[in-house]
């Protein structure tokens, strides 16, 4: 993943020689650790003593959501 190489600067191969350069300069601007620090500090918040927040149920496509909406207000009766 993109994370892994930013944090460990070893380049995928994957990931060509012109775009892996690119991608290290911006990494090393100070807009983009600003952006980094804000990010990591939302990610890490912790909420009413609840912890930072944690996806239980892996990922799902947008369709795979839309699905289970549908799904769960077909369910319920409006009168």
């Amino acid at each position: 993943m993109v994370c892994t190489a930013r944090r460990t600067r070893e380049q995928p191969p994957w990931i060509g020689e012109t775009l892996w350069g690119t991608m290290r300069a911006y990494w090393d601007t100070e807009e983009a650790q600003k952006r980094s620090q804000t990010y990591s500090k939302a990610r890490l918040s912790d909420c009413n003593d609840l912890g930072p927040h944690i996806h239980y149920f892996g990922p799902k496509s947008y369709q795979e959501i839309q699905d289970e909406l549908v799904s769960v207000s077909a369910s319920f009766h409006v009168f």
